[in-house]
């Protein structure tokens, strides 16, 4: 079992790149002392479903094994292809696994459009889902993509005992994501990037109003664990398959990308409480103070009403006053 950081020791900032205020990512967690979970006993484990998108079939396998590491889970999977198909069939049998579904569906939305449309039904009848698809990260660097990939791996499928915790913790009332803290390289883009319209107007069709001093955070590359219910209101936009734009994608800017972000803001505005999983300072490529892995606790929407302006205009007065590089985010200490 690894421990929980309360959410009163995370460090925020002002992200220049966006303009908004969310988690100090690049800064890595504290060095304060993290608390052990008090967890209550489970009488009815939680019925658990794995959604797999696999497009990328060099990943596949590792992908598989992965999954392996979560006891009692079901698995959908989808992949574009019935070539595809039928490679991912034996694999699966190679390695006993049986419990599983397996769908033909459009490479188009990637790995978000499949979960809201292909898998609507069965993910509403679990009780925990885990998201994670073949990521390549094909627009960057080979090197940074594999250390992305096997960064969101390790803090998206951790050991049994961990797993189990997860389980436990986010079955009980008001749960919303455990979610990899991001990594190094992506930390400092862990923003609205070119989706703050977008997420806005979604927001608003799900009954939340979204402002420039909201606070953001989301499982930067589409890896996380979540009580179903949490995400819900993400089921009920009635999206098709021809609002995501087919490929080629840009880096940023789609409805894909403004979805991302909200499913953590989702559970945000819920009030749900939220965490980033913390793997040590080698898996995000972070020197950080703190050298144990552990759960960050996130803050909730009613934690953060009474500071967001107060924050953001801080935030603004200094990227104004300063001559930081706009790479550079603003450190605004911890919320009161």
């Amino acid at each position: 079992m690894i421990n929980i950081l309360p959410q009163s020791d995370l460090k925020i900032c002002f992200d220049q790149l966006s303009g908004c205020i969310r988690p100090h990512w690049e800064a890595g967690p504290p060095s304060a002392a993290a608390r052990a979970s008090q967890l209550t006993d489970q009488s009815h484990p939680p019925k658990i479903l794995i959604h797999a998108h696999l497009h990328y079939m060099d990943l596949v396998a590792e992908l598989l094994d992965c999954c392996q590491t979560i006891p009692d889970h079901r698995l959908a999977i989808n992949t574009d292809e019935p070539w595809k198909a039928k490679v991912i069939e034996l694999l699966l049998k190679e390695r006993e696994m049986h419990d599983f579904e397996l769908r033909i569906f459009a490479n188009r939305g990637r790995d978000i459009a499949p979960m809201l449309l292909a898998w609507k039904g069965e993910i509403l009848s679990h009780d925990l889902l885990i998201h994670c698809h073949t990521k390549k990260s094909s627009h960057s660097n080979i090197e940074f993509g594999q250390s992305w990939r096997r960064s969101l791996l390790e803090a998206t499928f951790p050991a049994a005992e961990i797993s189990l915790q997860w389980q436990r913790l986010l079955s009980e009332a008001n749960r919303g994501l455990i979610m990899p803290w991001p990594h190094r390289h992506v930390a400092y883009y862990t923003n609205w990037g070119h989706n703050f319209v977008r997420c806005r107007q979604l927001m608003s069709e799900m009954g939340w109003i979204l402002g420039r001093d909201t606070f953001v955070y989301f499982p930067a590359g589409s890896f996380f664990w979540a009580n179903v219910d949490s995400l819900r209101p993400l089921f009920s936009l009635g999206l098709r398959q021809q609002d995501f734009a087919p490929e080629p994608l840009p880096s940023d800017g789609c409805l894909a990308h403004a979805l991302e972000r909200c499913i953590g803001l989702v559970p945000m505005m819920q009030n749900r409480q939220n965490y980033a999983a913390w793997m040590g300072d080698s898996n995000h490529s972070i020197e950080a103070l703190q050298p144990d892995p552990c759960l960050v606790e996130l803050p909730r929407h009613r934690d953060l009403a009474l500071h967001s302006d107060r924050l953001f205009s801080e935030g603004m007065r200094q990227a104004f006053s300063t001559a930081q590089p706009v790479e550079q985010a603003i450190p605004l200490g911890k919320l009161p």
